[in-house]
C-alpha cells in the first residue's frame, strides 16, 4: 500500500548473527544485505515472480532502548567499537 512499511512483504532473508558482533555492525551488514535483496525485488517485479506475502500481527523492531543497550551489555554487545566507527565511516 502507499503507507511506509505496512504493505506486502515481496521478499524474506535471514541474516546469520555473528558472535559479538556490535549494534553498528550488524546495522551495517543489514543495510548492505538490503541493497543487494532490493535488486532480487525489482528482478522479481519486472519478471512477475514475486509471491507477496501479508504482513502478520507480530512485533517490530526499533532501534534499542537505553534499557536494550543495558541488557545487551552484560551480554557483551556493544552498541559499536571505535574501530568499527572508523572502519564503516571513514
Amino acid at each position: 500500500n502507499e503507507k511506509f512499511d505496512e504493505g506486502d512483504i515481496l521478499i524474506r532473508k535471514q541474516m546469520p548473527l555473528e558472535k559479538k558482533e556490535s549494534i553498528l555492525a550488524m546495522d551495517v551488514r543489514l543495510m548492505n544485505l538490503g541493497v543487494d535483496y532490493l535488486e532480487d525485488v525489482i528482478s522479481g517485479i519486472e519478471n512477475n515472480n514475486l509471491l507477496p506475502k501479508a504482513q502478520a500481527q507480530g512485533t517490530y523492531y526499533s532501534f534499542p532502548t537505553k534499557d536494550d543497550l543495558k541488557r545487551l551489555k552484560v551480554r557483551g554487545i556493544k552498541l559499536f567499537s571505535i574501530r568499527e566507527f572508523i572502519r564503516h565511516f571513514f
